[in-house]
């Protein structure tokens, strides 16, 4: 569940990207994981017209599960060089990020797939 404030905007080159709606300062938790809003799916439950949707916004770490959350930090946009990392619990700030900057991940982190999904 995000915990700063945010909007979505379009990213030239990256489609809609989470933005910055607030100063968040490095060390500052920006997510953390809520059961009601990040919710663990069996694969094998993926209707296969919803595939391409799991894909682009679940997060796979290679069991039988994705986790996929219904806020919008499922736009999180990935960057070699992020600006937050990710736990598995909690999303930190490791830079300082400037209102109106996109928040970003790095997908190779968090997802099997990294960033080629």
């Amino acid at each position: 569940m995000l915990l700063v404030k945010t909007k979505l905007k379009e990213v030239k080159g990256k489609g809609i990207g989470l933005i910055a709606n607030q100063k968040i300062s490095k060390g500052q938790i920006v997510y953390t994981r809520n059961s009601i809003i990040d919710i663990w799916i069996k694969k094998k439950d993926i209707p296969k017209e919803a595939e391409d949707f799991f894909k682009m916004y679940s997060v796979d770490k290679g069991g039988d599960s994705v986790l996929i959350n219904i806020d919008n930090y499922r736009f999180l946009n990935h960057s070699d060089t992020p600006n937050i990392s990710w736990d598995w619990e909690n999303s930190v700030a490791i830079t300082d990020i400037d209102i109106w900057e996109e928040i970003t991940i790095d997908y190779n982190e968090i997802d099997i797939n990294g960033v080629d999904f």
